[in-house]
Parts: C-alpha cells; structure tokens; sequence
C-alpha cells in the first residue's frame, strides 16, 4: 500500500477513499482490540497517543486498510511458480490484488501473461512483505497476498500498541533499530535521513527491545570475546586445533582484570579446563579479521549489546539477517558514525571518518551528548518513501 508523501514536521490528515466514509481511528483500534464497552474512554486515549511520525504514519496507514471492502479480496491458488513471460490464469486475480494494494498501477487485468510491469510491481510488494524481491510468484508471495485484511488489521494494531511502550514525543536525533525487519533508520527533526539493512540476533540468541544511547565510537577496536562464545564456540575449536587463537588474531589473557597477563595458549589444556575457559579473557586484535569491523558504537547496557561493522558483508545479500549473538552488525556503519558525530562540536565529515580508519590505529570518540537508540519489534512500519511494509515475525512475539 502507498501513502502519499507527508510533510512530517506537520499535522496530517488521512483523505478518505471516494465513496467512502472517514473512519475514525480509535473506533478501528476498538474494534480490533477492546470491547465496544470503552467507547467512553477514547478521548482520553487519543490525548496519550505518541506524537512521532512512526505512530502517526502507521496509524494513517491503519486508516487506510480499514477502508478496504473484504468482499473485494481475491484468494489466488497455489502452484507452480510463476515466472516472468509466462502464461498462467492466476495473472489476472493478481494484477487485480496488487492493483487493489497500491503496487500496481495499471487497472487492465485483460492479459494472462507474466509481464516486465507486473513484474516491477511483484518486486516491490515482495520488498515490502519481507520477501525476497526476485520477481518469482512462488508459495511465500502469494501466501503475502491472500493474508486476510482483518489479519493485516491485526498485525498493524499490535504494532501501534508496541509504539505506546516508548515516550509519546523522541528527540530530535535517534536512531531506530527494527528487528524483525532487519532495518535501521537514523532521524533528524523527524525524517528519515539515513535507512540501511543490519544483522539481528538469532531466535535463540535474541536482540532484546530496550533503549539507551551511544556514549562513544570505537574506531579499529578490539573485541573481547563473550565468555558464552568463549566457552560454546572458541573452546571446541581450540580442542581442535591449539593454534586457533594465532590463526584468528586473538589473544589469552590471565583474567577479565585491567592487570591481565598475557598467556601463551599452548601452556593451557584445552581438553579438561571445560567452563572454566571463561575465567580467560580471549581479546581479537584490530584489523580486517576483526568481527567487530572497523568500527563499533557503544551503549553500556546490561545486555552487552552494541552496534558494528562487521568482515562477512555477504551476510546483507540474505533477506532474513538473524545471524548475530544478539548485537546489530551494520552494512554501512561510516555512513552511521558520520551521522552520529554530526551533533559534536568538531566537525566530522565521511572524508574526516573516511581518514581516522585508514589510519589503522585504534581510535575512542566520546560523544559531548550521547545519541539515543531505540531497538524495537515492529512487523508492520512505514520507510523513507512512505511504504507500508510487513515484517516476518521472527521471534513469534506478534503472537498473544
């Protein structure tokens, strides 16, 4: 579904559809999630409505859905996937749902054939459903289009419920990470001025919702292995082979204290020292082997949480990123850190970042004002261009 621009510094108002009577949206919430009973208390609940553009564009977009006549919806069979150039008979009930959706502009439904234009408009409704957008109308895409509008109704308001958790108005700069979605977002004076893919947690090491903020950027850093990854990953490798540590650029230290001694791992009998492993702290140099990448930016919190680069860029070519221990890797984190430090007194420019990492040398910038973040689980949201999107739910928290 397209939403017309908006002007997000503003009030908007949502037109109504021709022929088609405004709808009010708390009366929608209600019907959706509370008995008729609390009619009585929508005013007060509109006063409490948070006033970012996340709420209010997914809310319009609420709007728009309950417009939608279910008697117009069309259930499309399964089978064979359909390819571009082809012939099928379920070509005309799909131009016509993706018509009705907003993905395809051309009202003909006359012809059969697989199209370049139906395939355009399959690409961006499978962005936009969290599919891969490859342009096949396999069993994933056409299970995206007969979803029942009351189950995107659903969906839409648990995700405004999700909003109601954070403060009513956010700062003037942020940055939003959806994980679901595998999706960031940077905003300034409430646009969107910066959006990239990211890597989340899998589901069973998930990324929790919380906020905090960055309190500084760690350039060329190095990364002191979690002694869960310690002891469940490193540990079996080490059994294997006791030059893993060499071979990955890592070193052993006594302890997790600042006066650790370095040790030599050869001395150590990987094959007996079981948990104890996470007494030793195991520090990966600085350098492209690094998995934190060039850079990361840190949140002290008390789930060890941070954002990062990282070396396995291919890991951006997948459309389901849960592959991290719970930290968000960042396909462009110089883009990132050149927003962050835009705030800061001295000036830091992408060419400035772009020379503080060809130096090589490890780099700490305190940031004057730390920069919120906010993760969140959203499974239905608006982007940069005002599309309504739906997410997969990863963690099976949509669920009741």
């Amino acid at each position: 579904m397209y939403l017309k621009p908006l002007r997000l510094a503003q009030k908007q108002t949502v037109r109504p559809w021709p022929n088609h009577p405004t709808v009010c949206l708390k009366a929608l919430l209600m019907c959706v999630l509370i008995p008729s009973a609390l009619t009585s208390n929508l005013a007060q609940a509109h006063h409490h409505e948070p006033q970012h553009i996340h709420y209010q564009r997914l809310s319009q977009a609420f709007e728009y859905y309950q417009q939608w006549s279910p008697q117009n919806a069309e259930i499309i069979p399964h089978g064979p996937t359909i390819r571009p150039l082809s012939h099928d008979d379920r070509i005309k009930p799909i131009r016509r749902s993706l018509s009705r959706l907003g993905d395809f502009q051309q009202s003909s439904a006359v012809s059969s054939v697989y199209d370049e234009a139906l395939v355009s408009a399959v690409k961006t409704f499978q962005k936009r459903h969290g599919l891969t957008a490859d342009g096949l109308i396999g069993n994933q895409t056409l299970m995206a289009l007969n979803t029942p509008q009351q189950d995107r109704l659903q969906q839409i308001a648990v995700n405004l419920k999700r909003w109601k958790t954070l403060p009513s108005s956010l700062p003037q700069r942020y940055v939003l990470v959806n994980i679901p979605a595998f999706h960031l977002q940077a905003v300034e004076q409430e646009k969107i001025v910066l959006e990239m893919p990211v890597v989340v947690g899998t589901r069973e090491t998930k990324t929790p919702v919380f906020n905090d903020a960055i309190e500084y950027i760690d350039f060329h850093p190095f990364w002191n292995v979690p002694p869960s990854i310690a002891y469940q990953e490193i540990l079996p490798a080490l059994q294997q082979n006791p030059n893993y540590l060499a071979s990955q650029h890592m070193r052993l230290f006594s302890s997790w204290r600042e006066d650790a001694i370095e040790l030599n791992p050869l001395i150590i009998n990987w094959e007996t020292i079981g948990p104890q492993i996470k007494v030793y702290k195991i520090r990966q140099d600085p350098g492209p082997w690094n998995a934190l990448g060039q850079v990361k930016f840190v949140l002290p919190n008390q789930y060890g949480i941070y954002l990062h680069d990282t070396p396995h860029k291919q890991l951006f070519e997948c459309t389901k990123r849960d592959f991290s221990h719970g930290c968000i890797r960042l396909r462009d984190p110089l883009s990132l850190a050149a927003f962050v430090l835009a705030q800061e007194k001295e000036t830091f420019d992408v060419q400035k970042i772009e020379a503080i990492v060809a130096r090589t040398q490890r780099t700490v910038i305190r940031l004057k004002k730390p920069l919120p973040v906010y993760f969140t689980y959203q499974t239905a949201w608006i982007d940069q261009q005002g599309l309504l999107n739906f997410s997969q739910d990863l963690y099976n928290w949509d669920k009741p």
